[in-house]
């Protein structure tokens, strides 16, 4: 039996949850000795040498629509697109196109993400697995500011559960996820729920524990958000404290330098193992957007003290004060700023929430756990 991953995007650097999910993915088939082949479709003309050493069957495809011809054309049919998921329909027919000696050579298919089904044929979507790694509608939902009126988004919840009825599986990312499609009438049994894994990284208790707060995030809007509302809410009460942001969410991000003087942007890093073991608290609270953060579970595989709210913690099985600190549970202000003052004071009281954190991971993100069902259904 053989597989074809199809993923659109570069895959290096991994500076996106949605790329570390697929980079552990690969590894996981790789050492279980699952027959594959990676499609990455690029915006190079080259596939990366980082890319070309982690995998050696790939099919690297250009980006058509580096070919402005071909943007213009898809751009058109965006502007009519009933749904964002009808979109880029040119697109996915020039890499359908592309890969038409290949639909016959393979039993099973990966796809990333649902907005590019048009690249597997009708015949074969039902020998097709597919990643969310986000629900369109909830997330739409999420970022519309309105709780519980699906009238701005009706049309989308539809369309894209009409499309996963099309396929074998439809992989989620957490159980949360197959409950909301249930309280929205979806109730076909073609769903797996993977969860995001993640490799647990010892400790460096011997460096210094030098920065304070920090942050890691990719340039989305939602990132920006967190940040405005975490310095307004809770740094303000910090401000003398040393507050590291990392990523591309620093090339949109400003703020008052003069206010905030110890609030430094890095931008994107090439290696964060170093920024994690010596920072004391992982800031990671988001207010709107959908699925589960991959840098919240990466901040707790490195057994550090998880700094959140309910949003950054959906999917993710973590008690209060025990494996993480949830803002939105505090009545109190004094409660926690209280808190927080002994997360960055109390050496102990950090290496205990961070264990608690770290067992979480253990127990509930091992690639195992992951990813078994998927490799029982392509094998």
């Amino acid at each position: 039996m053989k597989t074809l991953i199809i993923f659109y995007e570069n895959l290096f650097p991994i500076d996106r949850g949605n790329k570390s999910l697929i980079v552990h993915f690969i590894e996981y088939l790789k050492n279980n000795k699952v027959n594959f082949t990676l499609v990455c479709i690029g915006s190079d003309k080259k596939p990366s040498d980082q890319l070309k050493l982690f995998i050696d069957d790939l099919i690297y495809i250009q980006n058509p629509l580096e070919i402005k011809v071909n943007k213009i054309i898809n751009k058109l049919i965006c502007f009519f697109a009933l749904t964002k998921l009808d979109q880029h329909q040119w697109l996915q027919f020039l890499v359908r196109r592309k890969l038409r000696k290949e639909w016959t050579r393979y039993d099973h298919f990966i796809l990333n993400y649902v907005s590019f089904y048009r690249t597997i044929p009708k015949k074969r979507k039902k020998d097709t697995l597919l990643f969310t790694h986000d629900i369109e509608f909830f997330r739409d939902l999420s970022f519309s500011g309105k709780k519980d009126n699906f009238s701005c988004n009706i049309r989308l919840m539809n369309r894209e559960m009409e499309l996963f009825k099309k396929f074998k599986k439809v992989i989620l990312l957490a159980e949360y996820e197959r409950k909301l499609l249930a309280e929205k009438g979806y109730f076909y049994k073609n769903l797996i729920v993977s969860g995001i894994p993640q490799k647990l990284t010892q400790n460096r208790f011997d460096l210094e524990e030098e920065i304070d707060f920090l942050f890691v995030g990719g340039n989305a809007l939602q990132n920006i958000e967190a940040l405005n509302l975490f310095i307004k809410e809770v740094y303000t009460h910090f401000s003398g404290f040393k507050f590291i942001i990392l990523g591309k969410v620093c090339e949109q991000f400003s703020f008052d330098k003069e206010k905030y003087p110890n609030i430094k942007l890095k931008g994107f890093v090439e290696d964060i193992k170093e920024y994690y073991h010596k920072a004391k608290i992982i800031v990671g609270t988001i207010r709107s957007g959908s699925g589960v953060k991959v840098k919240i579970l990466e901040g707790m595989s490195y057994s550090k003290v998880i700094l959140s709210n309910s949003k950054g913690l959906e999917g993710i099985e973590a008690t209060h004060l025990l494996d993480v600190i949830n803002i939105d549970l505090f009545r109190d202000t004094n409660n926690l700023i209280e808190i927080i003052s002994n997360s960055l004071n109390d050496k102990i009281f950090r290496k205990e929430m961070g264990s608690n954190a770290s067992k979480l991971i253990k127990n509930n993100h091992s690639p195992r756990k992951c990813f078994e069902e998927i490799i029982n259904n392509i094998k």
